[in-house]
């Protein structure tokens, strides 16, 4: 199994998103989807699998302006005689590439799923294969002074200068629109929906635009429906302390397999020492009530606290490349382990690896074989990915920001705060989103008009979308919420058949039989010896 493949089955960083197709009376088909190959660099691999390109409004308040396309993948059901409908995928994001959603999952989905479902996958607006958004800019080679990541474009008058009308209607409710443009193309009257991570906002706001064309919902690994975007973030980082909190207490328990330390301080000793030592800079700056605080003050945070605040036009673009590039899921500088310790918060059973690759790295800095696997594994490279993130988390962002958090922030950093605590408090002024001014008011979900009540699932200790997502998101689609425990991040798929067997059933029959499920398991610490192979 390839490393993108395992981050899919055992790792899926955002999200499940897919509708499916009622057996109920089919609008006509629009002309014009031709089915043909899928492009080579997509890795859309399943042998029956075809992709089209169709052609939809860029600004639906302006339905016979411009229009751009959006490229689709499908899957036939391996039963047409007795299929039941259509799975639409998205791996969320915002920004992540989806053609392959299907294709990488053959293995991790049951395989009722592939026999009884045509299964389509939407490349969002903005992405490539799709119509891409440009926001290359010069100096676009720089890196962020904190984190060593290339910057993030500074602001929208970026991505206007290669593109003017475009960059401001990549959001989530003309996403939504497009996939209902593929509903009507396909000729279906009716889709159901499962998706995780940003996946369910956007299937929230897909089901409260057309709830008649909407059948069953599943919304896996929840955003919180009132936190769009900057609170959401905030949020996510002191989920993500939590659950590094959670995977040292495991590595310490397995302290006679891996010999990191036999508690979670000297455990989270040898990580920061890793990060450091990796180029990590900022990063390697844990709680002090996890391990010793790490770096000293970083300097461009060092020349805005001599400036007390009066922050230039160049020191508040900077400032906010280093907020950007801190919340990116690949973000930690140069460091390997840092990398690799993101990817694994979103599924436990990639634990093994990171715990060996650390082993691995201390007893070898040259060995990085596993710290190398996990932290490839994201398959978010594309540059578009990074910029329609932004588009779409500041084009929307409507919390109001508080600019006494910057104090705050740069306080930490003086004293010795952790990462997590300095980013949230960076995230809360807002200053993420200079230069990109909200455009769109986010659509406010409702269940209301539903005809079947959605089903929600939602780990304790998620890393990503915080736990309070989950009833925040059922009270506000009228749905039934599902609670797993651990912090899984996307949750259908990860090899816990009962909760696989629960949604499969929800999608045939409209009906939720648990409650509650336990977080899937986690293979034997034994440690692992090589890593998986290609299939």
């Amino acid at each position: 199994m390839t490393a993108r493949r395992l981050l899919v089955a055992a790792c899926t960083v955002p999200a499940l998103v897919a509708p499916v197709l009622a057996a109920a009376p089919q609008a006509a088909a629009q002309p014009g989807l031709r089915w043909g190959p899928c492009p080579v660099d997509a890795h859309v691999t399943a042998a029956p699998a075809r992709c089209a390109t169709l052609s939809v409004p860029m600004d639906y308040t302006r339905p016979t302006g411009r229009r751009i396309s959006i490229m689709i993948s499908r899957i036939p059901a391996e039963n047409q005689a007795g299929k039941l409908g259509v799975l639409f995928g998205n791996p969320g994001g915002p920004g992540g590439d989806g053609l392959d959603y299907w294709s990488a999952r053959r293995q991790s989905l049951p395989a009722r799923l592939h026999r009884e479902f045509d299964e389509i996958a939407v490349q969002p607006r903005g992405l490539r294969w799709s119509t891409p958004l440009n926001c290359a800019a010069p100096g676009a080679g720089l890196v962020s002074a904190v984190s060593g990541a290339p910057l993030v474009v500074g602001g929208r008058g970026v991505c206007e200068a290669h593109d003017p009308s475009y960059p401001r209607t990549v959001t989530t409710e003309n996403t939504a629109r497009d996939m209902d443009q593929v509903r009507r193309a396909l000729g279906v009257s009716k889709i159901s929906y499962l998706g995780g991570s940003y996946g369910t906002y956007l299937g929230a706001v897909y089901a409260t635009l057309f709830p008649a064309h909407t059948d069953k919902l599943v919304l896996d690994s929840n955003v919180h429906p009132d936190w769009i975007w900057q609170r959401e973030f905030v949020e996510q980082q002191l989920g993500r302390k939590r659950r590094l909190e959670d995977m040292f207490d495991w590595i310490a328990a397995h302290n006679r397999v891996y010999r990191l330390g036999g508690s979670r301080a000297v455990v989270a000793a040898e990580w920061a020492r890793q990060v450091g030592m990796q180029g990590g800079g900022a990063f390697a700056r844990l709680d002090p009530g996890i391990a010793a605080p790490g770096n000293p003050l970083d300097p461009v945070l060092a020349d805005i606290v001599a400036n007390r605040f009066r922050l230039s036009r160049e020191q508040l673009g900077r400032l906010a490349n280093i907020v950007r590039t801190l919340t990116e899921p690949t973000a930690g500088g140069g460091s390997m382990t840092f990398k690799a310790t993101t990817m694994a918060t979103y599924a436990r059973k990639t634990w093994p690896y990171l715990a060996q690759g650390m082993r691995e790295y201390r007893d070898n800095p040259r060995n990085l074989r596993f710290l190398r696997f996990l932290s490839g594994m994201d398959g978010l490279s594309a540059p578009s990915r990074r910029w329609v993130f932004t588009a779409i988390t500041c084009n929307e962002n409507d919390n109001r920001p508080d600019p006494d958090a910057m104090a705050a922030a740069l306080g930490g950093f003086l004293t010795g705060a952790g990462v997590f605590d300095i980013t949230a408090a960076l995230l809360r002024t807002g200053v993420g989103c200079s230069g990109w001014e909200q455009s769109a008011i986010p659509v406010h979900v409702s269940g209301r008009a539903l005809a079947v009540p959605p089903m929600l699932l939602q780990s304790e200790h998620d890393s990503a979308t915080v736990a309070a997502g989950g009833p925040a998101m059922a009270a506000a689609m009228r749905g039934r919420l599902v609670r797993v425990a651990g912090g899984d991040h996307g949750l259908v798929g990860r090899g816990d058949r009962t909760l696989d067997q629960a949604v499969l059933n929800y999608l045939e029959t409209g009906r939720i039989t648990i409650t509650h499920a336990d977080q899937a398991p986690i293979p034997v610490p034994d440690p692992p010896r090589v890593l998986p192979k290609s299939q």
